[in-house]
């Protein structure tokens, strides 16, 4: 029997078959998809930069090292720029002052670093004083705030990592301990940042806000994973049912 003819009343066979038995084939269909989608309840979603990175990949191990030797630090970190002048302004380190202070009241916020509660030292008599650089009760006199640029411009841990050399914009750094691991945690407490930016952002339209950090990357991540499930595999759906 040549091959093609064979090939042909095989192919009739089948669809024959299936016709006949197709309450039969559509059961065993179903419990075959279900079976080998079973395996979707295991599937996670990681958002975290080190699943660019294998377990054991060098750059992995010396992250993990650090991490648990020394510190883990999962930050927001804020740019303050006025769109004229620089932060050395009355307004702006009043702004500078208030997110300090609304920062803390962030849900797992462990430590908030900025230009305002930078613990400065100095001497009085025989006395050391240490104090926040622009303490609360300072007024924000042309005089104090000559000093505090004078200051800032000399301390090496305020320049050009709380404010750029030239005065032309300063940061805030909001350190969390929370599991990053948690998705929800994680885009929740972006969440709650942003919430508390946007009213700064409205009530302060001559400056401008920016914000990176290791939340901020994570929380970007789930964001654009869950829009791909959200739009790419509804398109998908679609497609196979037309299909």
């Amino acid at each position: 029997m040549p091959v093609e003819k064979f090939a042909y009343r095989f192919v009739d066979d089948l669809v024959l078959g299936v016709i006949r038995h197709r309450y039969l084939v559509l059961f065993l269909t179903v419990i075959a998809a279900c079976a080998m989608s079973s395996g979707l309840r295991h599937a996670t979603l990681d958002h975290s930069y080190k699943s660019y990175l294998a377990d054991d990949h060098r750059y992995r191990l010396m992250i993990d090292h650090m991490e648990d030797n020394y510190v883990k630090d999962d930050n927001i970190f804020l740019i303050v720029r006025p769109r004229s002048g620089t932060v050395y302004q009355p307004e702006v380190l009043g702004v500078m002052r208030e997110i300090t202070e609304a920062a803390w009241g962030l849900s797992h916020v462990q430590r908030v670093d900025s230009l305002n509660n930078y613990q400065y030292t100095y001497a009085e008599g025989d006395e050391l004083i240490v104090d926040d650089l622009v303490p609360a009760d300072l007024e924000l006199s042309r005089k104090n705030i000559e000093r505090i640029a004078r200051i800032a411009s000399r301390e090496p841990q305020l320049r050009n990592l709380h404010v750029s050399e030239d005065g032309g914009a300063a940061a805030i750094n909001i350190i969390f301990h929370y599991d990053d691991r948690d998705v929800i945690a994680n885009i929740e407490l972006e969440n709650e940042f942003r919430t508390m930016l946007d009213g700064f952002v409205e009530r302060y339209p001559n400056m401008e806000f920016r914000h990176v950090g290791v939340v901020t990357g994570h929380a970007e991540t789930a964001f654009l994973a869950l829009h791909d499930v959200l739009t790419l595999f509804t398109l998908a759906s679609v497609l196979v049912i037309l299909g």
